[in-house]
């Protein structure tokens, strides 16, 4: 074993625990690795699951990220918002986000200005 992954669970009274498990080795998957927009933009919507209280599994965001549809979106964006909603308005994500996230909204906007997500009230 060369990775494991360090876990901080709450537990009653707000008290911290800690665990160790064994993880998957980073480099494992060398086409994930080697393009930096989807390794940038997986963590970009790992962040946004988190902050938005998203139920939405890493392991199926990385499976997800590996699909040739995926793949090819890069192809023909031209900024980095541009390719997130591109990603996000795929309908396994989008489904996942409808509930937090504008889309109607966002898809209006200018392709240079989606950088900010609208979020629902």
């Amino acid at each position: 074993m060369d990775a494991v992954i360090l876990k901080r669970l709450v537990g009653s009274a707000g008290r911290y625990g800690y665990y160790v498990r064994p993880a998957q080795p980073l480099g494992a998957d060398k086409k994930f690795q080697s393009d930096e927009w989807v390794r940038r933009s997986y963590k970009y919507i790992k962040a946004l699951k988190s902050i938005l209280g998203v139920d939405l599994n890493s392991y199926l965001l990385k499976k997800l990220f590996m699909r040739p549809a995926f793949r090819t979106i890069k192809f023909g964006a031209t900024k980095d918002g541009m390719v997130i909603f591109k990603m996000l308005s795929q309908p396994e994500l989008r489904r996942k986000f409808e509930s937090v996230i504008d889309f109607e909204q966002w898809a209006r906007e200018p392709e240079f200005s989606r950088q900010f997500i609208p979020l629902r009230k």
